[in-house]
């Protein structure tokens, strides 16, 4: 029974969705640094922390939710990560995680405000009513369940650069606005596979909604908008030129990642998010990467 918990606890990191995540948390910051300024670690570390703490709660409150009140499983879920859902964990289990989760995000949360400032609070209890929410009810929300991530995300981004900057500028707010249709196109292709079962617990995603055909359509469609406002964004200075590169390698990747299916290519946009995320953070600061 330890070790299934060990795994499953394990298993609800999520590695795909919760990298985007951490890696967004370190773009945020690295961009307030302009390039040049100093980096507060201390301050950005604990924000990389929140956001794993509250994402994570998130998805045990999701498991906890598919497996002992939507039976999401008993419908036909099969899952892609990794989670617990297949292991012998107790409600107990889940529950102990949620709680041990928002008392770390409420501590962490605190901490915060009080070294940069109350927006921090709001920014934050917008994520852990997120994280909350979601398996609770706003999953079976049309538009609003299938946004939580990527707003999610957006804290996370919006969050790293409030921390290091002590203000949200408006290049920051304009970007949330680049990436989103690149996340939701992701969070699309994320639940194609689940139709069914979810269709079945009463949710109403976009694939359930308007069928698979359509929504991967709408799902590319999507990660194509990002492509050419990022690219755009590249050219008039409003990001670093050389991104350009990543970007255009983005658009190619997540092509890719139409032709091997949803459950992979998954993980083909998650490494195409990932590239990208990554030569940003070296782009805007080096020193993160000791040159």
């Amino acid at each position: 029974m330890i070790y299934n918990a060990i795994k499953g606890y394990l298993l609800e990191i999520r590695i795909p969705a919760m990298l985007v995540a951490l890696l967004t948390a370190i773009l945020g910051s690295s961009a307030a640094t302009m390039g040049f300024l100093p980096m507060n670690y201390a301050t950005v570390t604990l924000h990389t922390v929140n956001v794993f703490t509250i994402l994570y709660m998130a998805h045990l409150v999701d498991t906890l939710n598919d497996r002992f009140i939507r039976d999401e499983y008993g419908s036909g879920y099969r899952t892609r990560f990794g989670d617990a859902g297949k292991q012998q964990m107790s409600r107990e289990h889940f529950i102990g995680g949620i709680i041990v989760c928002l008392i770390i995000a409420i501590g962490v949360t605190a901490w915060l405000t009080l070294q940069t400032g109350p927006l921090y609070m709001g920014l934050a209890a917008f994520g852990i009513i997120l994280a909350v929410s979601y398996g609770f009810g706003l999953d079976k929300v049309f538009i609003l369940g299938d946004l939580a991530w990527e707003f999610g995300v957006i804290f996370s981004l919006w969050g790293g650069f409030f921390v290091q900057a002590g203000s949200l500028e408006t290049p920051i707010l304009v970007m949330a606005l680049l990436v989103m249709p690149a996340l939701t196109g992701f969070k699309i292709v994320d639940a194609l596979p689940d139709i069914e079962p979810d269709e079945h617990a009463g949710k109403i995603t976009v694939p359930v909604k308007f069928g698979f055909n359509i929504a991967n359509t709408l799902a590319y469609i999507l990660m194509g908008i990002s492509v050419v406002l990022l690219g755009i964004a590249s050219q008039i200075g409003m990001l670093p030129p050389p991104i350009i590169n990543s970007i255009l390698l983005f658009g190619a990747i997540t092509g890719v990642s139409a032709a091997v299916g949803p459950r992979k290519g998954v993980y083909v946009i998650t490494v195409a998010f990932t590239l990208l995320m990554l030569q940003g953070i070296y782009l805007l600061y080096p020193s993160l990467f000791g040159l």
